[in-house]
């Protein structure tokens, strides 16, 4: 069954109308052995109830001011340690796990929204889930009809998969911006994300991977590329999201480009306890 759920992943990726065959070869088998005790940890958290949200900081670049926190998915090791979910969200999509996690990472947080009246808050979806016919329905149901709380939530899609049927993926972000809450694509310059995907989209928020980000204030061509990218979203009408800031020299230079948004190590580590208990968020 774990290998038909491979290739049907596999097959959506590829298109419409498509099929995959099982490939069987022993370092695909290792991989597959590796993702199936790794979803099932992932299940086992589910079933538990035993997800953990992580919160990182995203502040404005000329105040320094928190605006929101981004929830990150984590489990946690036999040992104690956190798993970051880079580690686990690969195959939790190549077995077929993305939309069980992203309900309930949203409910997570839609509870903390409910219970923090001035706490605004992102949460990833994967691409897959943004295509999921029952989506639509369920953050519906999440929000209670309640404008005050969308208007609270941003939701960003994540790379991790391609985005297949641009249709029903621009249909998600109106209807979720139809809600109230606002919708960023992740990870740009990176991976899938496209400009295509960009434009397509209608989306509020370009969030830069770090990738991009990481050494800028030295690298004079990738300067230039970011410097294409900020002429881009302004184009657009597009606030920018910086990730993967890790560095004073580096918040300067994205400070004084005027990207708007920053986020990573130097501003703030992703922390299980929620901050905005003791800061303002």
């Amino acid at each position: 069954m774990t290998a038909g759920e491979t290739a049907l992943q596999q097959a959506k990726l590829a298109g419409r109308n498509c099929f995959s065959i099982y490939n069987a070869n022993p370092a695909a088998e290792d991989e597959l052995r590796e993702s199936i005790m790794i979803a099932t940890r992932v299940q086992q958290a589910l079933n538990d109830n035993a997800l953990h949200l992580a919160y990182q900081p995203v502040v404005c670049s000329t105040s320094g001011r928190i605006l929101f926190y981004e929830a990150l998915a984590r489990l946690f090791s036999e040992s104690g340690e956190p798993i970051p979910a880079a580690h686990f969200i690969p195959a939790v999509e190549k077995l077929g796990l993305a939309y069980q996690l992203d309900c309930r990472v949203m409910m997570i947080a839609v509870a903390e929204l409910k219970a923090h009246n001035d706490l605004q808050l992102a949460v990833n979806i994967s691409a897959g889930t943004a295509e999921h016919p029952e989506w639509p329905d369920y953050l519906e149901r999440a929000l209670e009809g309640r404008r005050d709380l969308a208007s609270r939530l941003i939701v960003e899609i994540t790379e991790t998969v391609q985005i297949r049927d641009m249709a029903v993926a621009r249909r998600f972000v109106d209807f979720t911006q139809g809600l109230g809450s606002r919708v960023a694509l992740d990870d740009f310059g990176a991976g899938y994300t496209t400009v295509q995907q960009l434009t397509g989209l209608s989306v509020r928020l370009m969030k830069i991977d770090r990738a991009m980000v990481v050494g800028i204030d030295t690298n004079t061509q990738q300067q230039e590329v970011m410097r294409a990218m900020i002429a881009l979203a302004r184009s657009l009408n597009l606030k920018i999201v910086a990730e993967g800031v890790e560095d004073p020299k580096v918040a300067a230079w994205l400070t004084a480009e005027k990207v708007e948004m920053q986020q990573g190590y130097h501003h703030g580590h992703p922390a299980f306890d929620r901050p905005w208990n003791s800061t303002a968020a």
